[in-house]
């Protein structure tokens, strides 16, 4: 019974981001995690696009061509 009630409060609520000038929402059942912000390294030769790389992954793999 809780969780119809917490269920139903929850319905019509978004989780809004924008990426560039496009906004963007998911309904909040849908997720999983929030993270917010984390550091990113920047990476040389990079393509414009890629702002760097989480540093977690550095290591992990080679992102060298």
């Amino acid at each position: 019974m809780a969780e119809q009630l917490e269920n139903r409060t929850r319905e019509g609520k978004y989780l809004t981001f924008e990426l560039g000038a496009e906004q963007y929402g998911i309904g909040i059942m849908q997720v999983k995690e929030s993270i917010g912000m984390q550091k990113v390294t920047p990476r040389l030769q990079s393509p414009h696009y890629l702002k760097g790389v989480k540093q977690s992954l550095l290591g992990s793999r080679s992102f060298d061509s």
